[in-house]
């Protein structure tokens, strides 16, 4: 009887003429962050890794563009017939956390994931309480996360008047709690909540049995300090870099990834950033030397922007300035200025701000696609 790594691995099969949407759903189907481009008989021709797409997009690719010049032709792989500690010791020497798994005719059989020695034995339907599938659960991670939810929700109070925003209910729980068991799912287990506006129904909140196994501390501004300055009161000591978010948005992005590479790049500040189109509703003139020389008809313009979601540095945590007002890129411009490395992680997964009533009533809409019910 065969012994998968995972599961559905087959899922993770395209073909050479896919486009990047088409690599992001096997990747999403197969549950690995890769997805394997074979041919007609199902021989290995490479790979695409999510961090692969990341950098396409981040490059100016599109999601319709082909796979062709992004494919990996000459991916680590393994023979399926090898032992367990034989992968191992094979990917540690490569520094891969997955790797295809092949036959003698370089058939895709498996792909193996690192710490995973055994048959699974879920379904590969099976999802968790926090809208990741049960075999792909990570492990837990050294990393804290810090969730600033002490913002006034001014432009939500006509929806959720009786509590801060980031109580407010979208697909039947709070924000917060849909912010914190995702973050919980992909391993983190220690957090810091600051607080400020309606504190202390954030605060009792955080006391439901939801939370249990969660290291949970509540940092209370006693003045609006940003969305960077309130970091100045964790008193613990970080030695290992601080996962950020603001506390309104939803998103199915992967922070293991994120910490991957912001430990790889050893960045000072690692800021998740997502495309947004704006359409300009007027035809466009060139003008050159006072004459009109061409027209584009309401064009389209592609900005890349903050997604509120970060990775900071121990060096970074201690750099922002105690008890002072200030923002999250007042701490970027501050690495900028020390010629600091401030990365980009380009995501490509569902992420929304639920701070307008339009979006609030388009998250719920959308919630139980990407989270599943409660």
């Amino acid at each position: 009887m065969p012994k998968y790594f995972t599961l559905s691995w087959r899922n993770s099969m395209i073909s050479e003429c896919a486009t990047i949407r088409d690599a992001l759903s096997a990747i999403s189907k197969c549950g690995a962050m890769m997805s394997c481009v074979v041919n007609d008989n199902d021989r290995l021709i490479g790979i695409l890794t999510d961090s692969d797409i990341r950098r396409a997009l981040l490059n100016g690719a599109m999601l319709e563009s082909p796979i062709a010049e992004f494919i990996n032709r000459s991916p680590i792989v393994s023979d399926v017939a090898q032992s367990d500690e034989s992968l191992a010791e094979l990917a540690s020497k490569f520094g891969v956390r997955e790797m295809p798994l092949i036959d003698q005719n370089s058939r895709l059989c498996d792909i193996y994931v690192v710490g995973l020695h055994s048959q699974r034995q879920v379904s590969e339907e099976v999802t968790n309480p926090f809208g990741l599938r049960a075999d792909v659960q990570l492990a837990v991670r050294p990393n804290a996360m810090m969730i600033l939810a002490g913002g006034l929700g001014t432009r939500l109070r006509s929806i959720v008047s009786d509590k801060p925003k980031p109580l407010a209910v979208v697909g039947e729980r709070p924000v917060l709690e849909t912010l914190i068991l995702r973050a919980a799912s992909q391993g983190i287990r220690k957090f810091y909540v600051s607080v400020n506006y309606l504190a202390e129904q954030i605060e009792t909140h955080l006391t439901s049995e939801v939370y249990a196994g969660l290291n949970i501390k509540v940092i209370r501004e006693k003045d609006r300090l940003g969305t960077a300055g309130s970091i100045s009161l964790i008193e613990d000591k970080l030695n290992e870099p601080l996962v950020v978010a603001n506390a309104d948005i939803l998103t199915t992005a992967s922070l293991d990834q994120m910490i991957r590479q912001h430990d790889r790049s050893q960045s000072y500040v690692t800021c998740a950033v997502r495309p947004y189109k704006h359409r300009i509703p007027f035809g466009v003139f060139v003008i050159q030397d006072s004459q009109i020389t061409g027209l584009q008809e309401k064009p389209e313009a592609i900005f890349t922007v903050n997604a509120g979601l970060y990775v900071l540095s121990p060096e970074a945590v201690k750099d922002v300035p105690s008890g002072k007002f200030f923002d999250m890129p007042d701490l970027m411009e501050l690495g900028l200025k020390s010629k600091k490395l401030i990365s980009p992680f380009m995501l490509h997964e569902y992420w929304i701000d639920i701070g307008k009533p339009d979006d609030f009533h388009k998250a719920n809409a959308e919630f139980h696609l990407h989270f599943g019910q409660k």
